[in-house]
């Protein structure tokens, strides 16, 4: 299991997300697709202290649906770690099928 790690506010990849959001903001900027690409390269940059990959995009299927989160993480023998699925203020939440 990988061991814990911490990022301070100095670190290089937190000092580039907060730039890109600043730049989207200062262009008035919201929607999803913006936002997801700077936290995209957030994560996928300090995954790397764990030894994970980011995979964008890569379907899978849960029950009978078949579904597509923004991220996944994987570790060095490609097991899933985790997902990331980007939403911005106006996304409503997934709900189940009937």
């Amino acid at each position: 299991m990988p061991k814990a790690t911490s990022i301070k506010p100095t670190h290089k990849a937190l000092k580039k997300y907060y730039a890109a959001l600043q730049s989207y903001r200062d262009h008035q900027v919201t929607h999803e697709g913006a936002l997801e690409t700077a936290f995209q390269r957030l994560l996928e940059e300090t995954a790397k202290s764990h030894g994970w990959n980011l995979t964008p995009k890569q379907s899978l299927k849960v029950g009978k649906r078949t579904i597509a989160p923004d991220g996944t993480l994987r570790d060095m023998f490609n097991m899933r770690c985790g997902f990331w699925e980007a939403k911005d203020t106006d996304s409503r939440p997934l709900t189940p099928d009937p």
